[in-house]
């Protein structure tokens, strides 16, 4: 059971992960984290 519980967030953080990643490309905030590491 914990085993089924731990895939699916797995699955579900890989998504929000993608999903983040395209947000952030768009609005172009990497650079800034750059600048603020």
């Amino acid at each position: 059971v914990y085993q089924l519980i731990w895939n699916i967030e797995t699955v579900i953080t890989l998504v929000l992960a993608v999903y983040l990643l395209r947000y952030i490309k768009k609005r172009n905030l990497i650079s800034k984290w750059y600048k603020e590491m």
